[in-house]
């Protein structure tokens, strides 16, 4: 389960990094509106991920966790 791996607080620091990289990968290429544009929408991406994954994946996963232990 890729889900796993946000519990780690390590590997967790990467979204972030990731987010301000791709901000400013589009700032570095502002001339290159095409390349700026990819940049936004993968640091878009990235945010919306985020935003799925907490209020609706993880306590799905912590559901069937639960429904495991109890088997």
């Amino acid at each position: 389960m890729v889900q796993q791996i946000y519990r780690d607080w390590i590997v967790s620091l990467f979204l972030p990094l990731e987010w301000l990289a791709n901000l400013g990968n589009a700032i570095a290429v502002r001339d290159d509106r095409t390349a700026m544009v990819l940049s936004i929408a993968a640091a878009v991406l990235l945010a919306l991920n985020v935003i799925i994954l907490w209020p609706f994946t993880q306590p799905a996963n912590a559901g069937h966790a639960a429904l495991d232990r109890s088997a």
